[in-house]
C-alpha cells in the first residue's frame, strides 16, 4: 500500500511538472495569436497604435517599475496589468491601451528579461493579406489614434512609429493624466479617452505641464501608475 501511494505521488508530481512546462512553453506570444487568451510578449514585439505619449506619466511609471523590480514584485504587477493587443500580418502585436506602461518598461533600467508585458489578444489579424488590410480593420474598430504631438491629424497609419521609443511627447496628454488622477474626470471604457481630453485642453490654450524632472515629486504625491 505504501509503495502504491508513493507511485501515485510520483505520477501526480510528474503530471503537474509536465502540465506546468506545457503551459509555460505556450505562454510566449507568437502567430497565430491566441484570441481571447493571454500570452507573454517580448517588448520588441510590441507596436503602437498612436503617435504620441505623455512623457511625464512615463517618467513616473519608470521609477515605479524600477522600484518594483528591485523589490522582486514586477512580475506580479505585470501579471495583473494585462495589455490588450491585436495580432498583425507583420507578426507583431499592436497594443490598443497601456502604451505608457509598455514604453516605461522599455525605458526602465531593469534587465531585458523582465520587460515582458502580458498581452490579452483581442483578435488575430495575422492572416490578413497585407498591413493595408490590417489598418482598414483597425480603423473600422476605432483602434487607432492618428494625431501628432501638435494635435493635428489624422495621419496615415503607415507612419506610426515602429519602435515604442520613437513615440513623441504630447504635454497635453500628460496634463490629461494629471487632471484624471486628481479626480477631474472618471476613467471610462472609451477608446483614447485621455487623448480626447488632451485635445480639449489644447484648444483652450492651457499651459503645458511640468517637464519629466518633476516626476519624483509627483510620485511622492501618490499619483497612480
Amino acid at each position: 500500500m505504501a509503495r502504491l501511494v508513493a507511485v501515485v505521488a510520483v505520477a501526480v508530481g510528474l503530471a503537474a511538472a509536465v502540465s506546468c512546462a506545457s503551459a509555460h512553453s505556450s505562454d510566449k506570444c507568437q502567430a497565430p495569436f491566441p484570441v481571447g487568451d493571454s500570452c507573454t510578449a517580448d517588448i520588441d514585439q510590441i507596436r503602437a497604435t498612436q503617435f504620441v505619449v505623455g512623457d511625464l506619466e512615463i517618467a513616473c511609471k519608470v521609477g515605479h517599475y524600477e522600484a518594483l523590480d528591485a523589490a522582486g514584485k514586477l512580475d506580479d504587477y505585470l501579471s495583473k496589468n494585462h495589455v490588450p493587443a491585436y495580432g498583425a500580418p507583420d507578426g507583431n502585436l499592436y497594443i490598443v491601451d497601456h502604451h505608457h506602461q509598455c514604453r516605461a518598461l522599455l525605458d526602465a533600467n531593469i534587465k531585458s528579461s523582465a520587460k515582458k508585458p502580458v498581452i490579452d489578444v483581442k483578435d488575430d489579424y495575422s492572416s490578413l493579406p497585407s498591413m493595408d488590410a490590417f489598418w482598414v480593420r483597425m480603423l473600422a474598430g476605432q483602434n487607432l489614434w492618428l494625431y501628432g504631438s501638435d494635435g493635428k491629424g489624422p495621419l496615415s497609419p503607415s507612419l506610426l512609429p515602429t519602435d515604442l521609443s520613437r513615440m513623441a511627447n504630447d504635454p497635453y496628454r500628460s496634463l490629461a493624466w494629471l487632471v484624471r488622477s486628481a479626480g477631474g474626470y472618471a476613467k471610462l471604457d472609451v477608446p483614447f479617452q485621455d487623448f480626447a481630453f488632451a485635445q480639449v485642453f489644447r484648444q483652450s490654450n492651457l499651459v503645458p505641464v511640468p517637464v519629466p524632472s518633476a516626476a519624483p515629486a509627483l510620485r511622492a504625491g501618490g499619483l497612480p501608475y
